[in-house]
């Protein structure tokens, strides 16, 4: 894979989750299976199942959900 199309992918993925920060929605199952390339090299995120919608008023969220090999050490 060339080095440009990596960055292209790359790319895709943090606007993607740029645009659902601005939506203010957490993924909270964020890993490669849940990122998918479409025949045109458009990037999708899906599956959303145990992904949360934040008020306004929300400033933290507190539970511990998603596939814990890809969970930061601290959690």
């Amino acid at each position: 894979m060339e080095e440009s199309r990596i960055w292209d992918i790359m790319h895709q993925i943090a606007e993607g989750l740029k645009h659902m920060h601005d939506k203010r929605t957490m993924h909270r199952d964020l890993k490669p299976a849940n990122i998918f390339l479409s025949a045109d090299e458009t990037i999708k995120i899906g599956d959303f199942g145990l992904g949360r919608e934040f008020s306004e008023q929300t400033v933290e969220a507190y539970s511990k959900v998603g596939s814990p090999l890809y969970m930061s050490p601290e959690v």
